[in-house]
């Protein structure tokens, strides 16, 4: 220590003191910082990760709604395994989309498709899993998927050349091949002029309205079978056909498929503005897709003017009334499906190939003539119409490629 009390160097000392405590400082600090950055990486690796998982469940519901080749082969739900953290790209069972479809250099998805049945689930259920890949990061995601029920077979109904789900009532000089049915009752007013070449089915009664109404075929009756006067002649039934008579036991009614309009709607969606329509009038030969969605506004009242041939099978989908008028629509090559919440009828010479169901009745009143099949609530033929039965391509249930419509009802991390 000097005389003025000053010491030599303790400026110095605590000057490195201070650099050494400010290096420290330092070194934590980037420790800290580096740390940080490495669960930073960590994190974004394992969030992207997640993101991958989650687009690989996006990637498998675009490839069902609109891939050229939807996924068919599911597994079934008991070869789910108990972890499904086990789910690998060489394991059993393999992911049916795999990394290789997805051309991206480090972000990859493997997705598991297994079909489920949950309580109160209505149509087809899959439990879909995917694994999302970023370098050195793994995530799950689990999500349930809905879709339209499928069916294998066609449904009885359409085994029909006519199917009423109330009355069916035929009148005056119709000639008719094809079977008829109903979960109502069968009114057969045919004159001399009238034949029926098939068999008929009534969840309720036959009638025949007229001596002349005869059929050339088989009677299925669930109650009883009368005259023209609505005496009961029953068990002289097979006086009135050329087959055999017989009563209906058990459930004498055929089930009928509900008519989804946003089932259709969807459908049209797929194809953009050209697949929809609000004008009263429209020319099928204008028509560019399978389906036409007609009347989206849902307005009061809406009636539809239908006529020419398109240039391949069609589907018209009407929320409202279609009128035939006196046009010929579709052909043997491009019959046409005409579907509508309302009704469907005809004032003169119409001629029609393809499959016609309306929500509510159908009637003819004139020469129609009519190719293909007929379903609705109320059927009502009176003049001298003609129909045949002829199976063309049954779309009246659901649209072809019913996979389109499929929806993500849940989704959960793992």
């Amino acid at each position: 220590m000097r005389k003025d009390g000053r010491c030599p160097g303790v400026v110095f000392i605590l000057a490195l003191v201070a650099l050494t405590v400010m290096m420290l400082t330092g070194v934590s600090f980037m420790s800290l910082a580096s740390q940080q950055l490495l669960d930073a990486r960590r994190d974004y690796a394992s969030l992207h990760a997640l993101a991958m998982a989650d687009t690989g469940i996006s990637y498998y519901v675009w490839k069902q709604r609109y891939s050229s080749t939807p996924i068919s082969n599911y597994y079934a739900s008991s070869q789910l395994p108990a972890d499904v953290h086990t789910l690998s790209l060489t394991g059993s069972p393999a992911p049916q989309v795999t990394p290789s479809s997805l051309t991206f250099s480090e972000d990859k998805s493997a997705v598991w498709c297994f079909t489920i049945t949950p309580s109160g689930a209505t149509g087809s259920c899959y439990e879909v899993i995917s694994k999302g890949y970023y370098r050195n990061a793994q995530r799950l995601v689990r999500s349930v998927l809905q879709g339209v029920t499928t069916s294998g077979s066609t449904p009885a109904w359409l085994s029909y050349g006519i199917y009423s789900d109330a009355q069916t009532v035929v009148s005056n000089s119709m000639d008719i091949t094809g079977d008829i049915g109903s979960n109502g009752s069968v009114v057969l007013n045919l004159s001399g002029g009238g034949s029926l070449n098939g068999n008929v089915r009534s969840a309720s009664s036959i009638q025949f309205a007229k001596n002349a109404a005869y059929v050339n075929g088989n009677l299925q009756y669930g109650t009883q079978v009368l005259d023209k006067k609505g005496n009961d002649v029953t068990a002289q039934a097979t006086d009135y056909c050329s087959g055999s008579a017989a009563q209906l036991t058990g459930t004498a009614k055929l089930p009928l498929d509900t008519m989804n309009p946003q089932l259709y709607a969807q459908w049209a969606n797929l194809y953009g503005s050209s697949a929809v329509f609000n004008g009263t009038s429209l020319a099928l030969n204008q028509v560019t897709t399978p389906i036409m969605y007609v009347n989206s506004n849902q307005t009061p009242g809406y009636t539809l003017q239908l006529s020419g041939t398109p240039t391949g099978p069609r589907t018209i989908f009407v929320n409202g009334d279609i009128n035939l008028g006196n046009n010929t629509i579709g052909s043997p090559t491009a019959p046409v499906a005409v579907i509508c919440t309302g009704n469907i009828s005809a004032n003169g010479n119409a001629t029609f190939y393809g499959d016609m169901w309306a929500n509510g009745n159908i009637s003819f009143n004139g020469h129609e003539t009519v190719d293909g099949s007929i379903r609705c609530n109320v059927a009502s033929f009176q003049g001298n119409p003609s129909f045949t039965y002829t199976n063309y391509h049954l779309n009246l249930i659901s649209p072809p490629n019913s996979q389109n419509l499929w929806t993500l009802s849940s989704w959960e991390i793992l």
